[in-house]
């Protein structure tokens, strides 16, 4: 959030603006936007939350204000460009939004203490890079969720394998991990994903 509003202060341009001209439209992440609440043209085909009960959340979903910490409306086709953007920036191979440098910075590890592990496996422990878990062959991603989602992203830049997975559950991540473990049988990685926490 502090990040977010030190954009905005240098900036005339909202964060949903300033995020789509500096990151989105050069992915081409068009099903992506920082929007609150939802705009009636992605609205139609967004799913609706499912809470842990099996209830739908009311509305469907809940408007998030700050956005930049979980304000972030997308599908798993335009997550994973931004994901495949880092593993190929950091190896040198692409300069559509980050230079080298940062790319190499952010999914290097920069923390391992008190880290919870959600990506990582008892041989290769999450650690903290720059807004993502972290780990050997730079594996990278993150898992989310808001009230009535839940999503999980894993990249490894070395070999570029990776998924994304988003559910409309609070449970999503029991699901999401399983077929993220079947990925990676069927592909065989080296990976296994830890048991949400």
């Amino acid at each position: 959030m502090v990040l977010q509003q030190l954009l905005l202060d240098s900036t005339s341009e909202t964060f949903p603006d300033l995020v789509r001209r500096l990151v989105f439209l050069p992915l081409g992440m068009t099903q992506s936007t920082f929007e609150q609440p939802l705009p009636p043209q992605l609205a139609v085909s967004a799913a609706h939350g499912t809470m842990i009960s099996g209830k739908p959340v009311t509305g469907g979903w809940h408007a998030q204000p700050e956005m930049a910490a979980g304000g972030l409306w997308t599908t798993p086709t335009d997550l994973v460009k931004l994901a495949i953007e880092i593993a190929l920036e950091s190896q040198g191979k692409s300069h559509a939004v980050l230079s080298r440098g940062t790319a190499q910075a952010m999914i290097e590890p920069h923390w391992a203490r008190g880290v919870i592990n959600t990506l990582g496996t008892s041989d290769d422990p999450d650690q903290m890079g720059f807004g993502f878990f972290v780990g050997a062959h730079h594996r990278f991603g993150h898992v989310g969720g808001n009230v009535g989602y839940q999503a999980t992203m894993v990249m490894f830049a070395d070999s570029g394998n990776g998924a994304v997975i988003m559910t409309d559950s609070d449970i999503g991540l029991h699901v999401g991990n399983a077929l993220l473990d079947a990925i990676a049988k069927v592909y065989g990685w080296n990976y296994v994903a830890p048991q949400p926490p």
